[in-house]
């Protein structure tokens, strides 16, 4: 079915706005993505679950495929800060929901209104560069506010 949906996103000049979004937790997850996603120069967003068991294999994959962009999911932020290097020198940005219903760890958007820096300072120090919130204005107001406090004179 992806070469239907990129035919149809080319006709409509909107292909450079799709992205494919899942899972990557086996090697044949790896070996589809390779063969159905990368051919139509599609963004793929992998799913990382350091939360569950086979966490390893999923890094070990992740870093095998080294997409621009995975979405991850953590029981402490510590589990992500270890991945910093890692993730900068293979290129690849993380995405963390804050979206209360499907946040992890505590960090969620009610707790970002009350305390923006304990919940969205920490998630960007720690490595998270794309933050999905229901509250976008806030968020932005907060990371425009940081970078002008943090700016050297």
């Amino acid at each position: 079915m992806l070469p239907e949906v990129m035919a149809l996103a080319r006709s409509m000049g909107v292909d450079r706005q799709v992205d494919y979004w899942g899972d990557l937790k086996t090697e044949a997850d790896l070996s589809w993505i390779r063969k159905e996603v990368e051919p139509h120069g599609v963004l793929f967003m992998a799913k990382a679950r350091l939360d569950h068991p086979d966490a390893d294999r999923q890094l070990d994959l992740l870093f095998k495929l080294c997409p621009a962009l995975c979405e991850i999911y953590f029981d402490r932020l510590d589990q992500v800060a270890a991945l910093k290097d890692r993730c900068s020198d293979a290129g690849i940005a993380l995405w963390y929901n804050t979206r209360d219903p499907v946040s992890c760890a505590g960090f969620t958007d009610t707790a970002a209104l009350k305390d923006p820096e304990a919940i969205w300072g920490r998630l960007i120090d720690a490595v998270i560069s794309a933050i999905q919130t229901d509250h976008a204005e806030l968020l932005k107001a907060f990371v425009a506010h940081r970078a002008k406090n943090t700016e050297s004179p």
